[in-house]
């Protein structure tokens, strides 16, 4: 039985570095969320989740997730990035191939950009490999 690993926050400070056994799950990557928070620019209490990704039939699928679970429109930042990690945890669901997360039980540690008091899609890729197992 693998161990489940924990989230970090990748950092670009001086003198950081990446503890061993790490996998990368943030953008650009297989692994990097799809799903994008961005605020608005005429209304500064909205944010929107939209769809990044262009490869392939990947794209419709996201677009498709994301329609199915809501407009994706916010007035917190918080809340958008907990729905965004949502729809990465929808889009694993109903793209296992795309997202086989046995393969990331192996690594003690999976880093993101996100802060750790914030929502990440990565927590959906730990909950899921607890699940597993």
């Amino acid at each position: 039985m693998s161990t489940i690993p924990t989230r970090i926050q990748r950092s670009r400070k001086a003198g950081s570095s990446t503890p061993a056994n790490t996998k990368y799950c943030g953008r650009p990557g297989k692994w990097g969320n799809p799903f994008r928070v961005v605020q608005t620019v005429k209304n500064p209490n909205r944010f929107v989740v939209f769809v990044i990704v262009a490869r392939g039939g990947l794209r419709a699928l996201c677009q498709g997730v994301k329609d199915q679970h809501g407009p994706g429109v916010f007035s917190t930042k918080q809340d958008a990035q907990q729905h965004a990690a949502f729809l990465f945890g929808k889009l694993m669901d109903v793209a296992p191939g795309q997202y086989p997360v046995h393969e990331l039980s192996r690594y003690k540690h999976l880093s993101c950009w996100c802060a750790l008091d914030a929502p990440c899609h990565v927590d959906e890729i730990i909950k899921k490999i607890n699940n597993e197992q």
